[in-house]
């Protein structure tokens, strides 16, 4: 195997963990991310669930993620639960979550790569 040869593979390895940590992570705050209820957006009348929807992967990064809608109470979720605003079901945040993926994505760094 040329020099040539082992660095597309490492780099072809490299994409693929990035790419398998992505989607993994879009699973991973899909499930978590709570619905919206009147009390945890401060806003009457508020229906759950457009927010847990609007998390959508970029068409041209699969480690891109954009909130379709209501970015303003997905910040806020994201922050995590603090006094009265955010959520209960989620009250760290979404930190934990990326976190999560950061170590999944070191440890099969080191397996596949290193």
């Amino acid at each position: 195997m040329t020099f040539k040869q082992l660095e597309s593979k490492l780099i072809r390895n490299a994409e693929k963990i990035v790419a398998e940590t992505a989607l993994s992570f879009n699973a991973d705050i899909k499930f978590a991310w709570p619905v919206g209820t009147p009390e945890s957006t401060g806003i009457k009348g508020y229906v759950g669930g457009f927010s847990k929807s609007a998390w959508q992967d970029s068409k041209k990064s699969k480690a891109v993620w954009t909130v379709a809608n209501h970015a303003s109470y997905s910040a806020i979720l994201w922050r995590g639960r603090i006094g009265n605003r955010g959520s209960w079901q989620m009250p760290n945040g979404g930190d934990p979550i990326l976190n999560a993926a950061r170590k999944r994505m070191m440890m099969n760094y080191k397996r596949n790569l290193l």
